[in-house]
Order: C-alpha cells, then sequence, then structure tokens
C-alpha cells in the first residue's frame, strides 16, 4: 500500500476538477491538528486556496509564472421553482487534511503570503475556512462551475 505524500506550505498544485480542465490551488501552510472536541484531535490539516484560473491543458510553473494568484470568491446560488437565488459569496480558502489522496501534481513552490496575507483560522467560517476532509481529484471544481457560468 503506496502512503499519500503530504503537501506543504507554498505547494503550488494542478487540480483537475473536471476531465481535460486543469487548475491551480495553493497550500496556504504546513499540516496542523486542531481539537475538533474535547480530546477529539483531526488528522493534520491545511489550508488550500483554489484561485479561479481554469485552463483547456496540462499547464506547468512557466505558464502560470505571470499571473496574479489569488483565491476565487465564488458566489452560490439555490435553484427554487427555477428562479436562482442567491446564498453567499464564499473566499474559496477551506480546510483538508494535508494528505495527497488523489495525487495531484506539486508543479512549484510560492510564499503563500503572496496569495493570502490575512490570518488563517481554524474555525470555520459561513464564507471561507469549511473542514473539507480529504483533497478529492475534483479539488478546484468551484473555479470550473466559475469559469463555465462566464464562458457559457
Amino acid at each position: 500500500m503506496e502512503i499519500p505524500k503530504i503537501f506543504s506550505k507554498g505547494d503550488i498544485i494542478r487540480t483537475n476538477p473536471k476531465e481535460g480542465f486543469y487548475g491551480i490551488a495553493i497550500v496556504l501552510d504546513d499540516g496542523r491538528k486542531i481539537e475538533l472536541q474535547p480530546n477529539i484531535i483531526s488528522k493534520p490539516l491545511c489550508h488550500i486556496a483554489i484561485t479561479p484560473y481554469i485552463f483547456d491543458y496540462e499547464f506547468d510553473i512557466e505558464a502560470i509564472r505571470d499571473l496574479k494568484l489569488e483565491p476565487l470568491i465564488f458566489t452560490q446560488y439555490q435553484i427554487v421553482n427555477g428562479e436562482k437565488l442567491f446564498l453567499r459569496n464564499k473566499l474559496c480558502i477551506d480546510i483538508y487534511t494535508n494528505k495527497n489522496k488523489p495525487k495531484l501534481p506539486v508543479i512549484g513552490k510560492i510564499d503563500p503570503k503572496l496569495i493570502y496575507a490575512e490570518e488563517l483560522q481554524w474555525k470555520p467560517q459561513f464564507d471561507k475556512f469549511c473542514l473539507s476532509g480529504d483533497p478529492s481529484s475534483s479539488l478546484g471544481r468551484e473555479a470550473y462551475i466559475n469559469w463555465q457560468r462566464n464562458n457559457s
């Protein structure tokens, strides 16, 4: 059984939110265990930011060198009786385990303070820092949905 690699602070991840499409995520801190409830400690967790960029090819670090990387602000809606109702604008920085179970490629490193300089919270909030479990192979799905909305 192969042990998944661990994400570390500053990793630039090439995501694959939909077959044939690729995005960028950034690990903002190293793995840290937190107390979820009294005497219940988490696996090592880290904050991962999803950026708004989507490509239709497997880019490398050179292809994104001049991009201004920042977290996506994703607008969430709910459809009720065919009507789109606004729910919230969510900053796409969530808390994940630091295990790279889906074996997403890490294509480079960056200073995470260039992406998000504010304090990272470990308590989930309505519009950011949701507890998201293990990163999945569809990490960055919000960026793909946002791209699709803007290009259809």
